[in-house]
């Protein structure tokens, strides 16, 4: 996996979102680092609850499109 980062080692300056690998469950997608939670936030219930996970890696988002 090159360009992840182990959260182990080091973890995004928050507020970054950031693409996050979860090797329990193989699934891949962005996220933010939610320093106050300790998690990566990826979605919010309809009752407003962030829903986060603990994923193994993470890294940066590539730039964005142009026009």
């Amino acid at each position: 996996m090159s360009d992840w980062i182990k959260v182990s080692d080091s973890l995004p300056e928050s507020p970054a979102d950031v693409q996050v690998y979860c090797a329990d469950t193989k699934e891949q997608f962005v996220a933010f680092h939610d320093k106050a939670r300790k998690q990566f936030t990826y979605a919010m219930d309809h009752e407003g609850n962030s829903i986060g996970c603990l994923p193994t890696h993470w890294k940066p988002l590539g730039p964005n499109p142009e026009q």
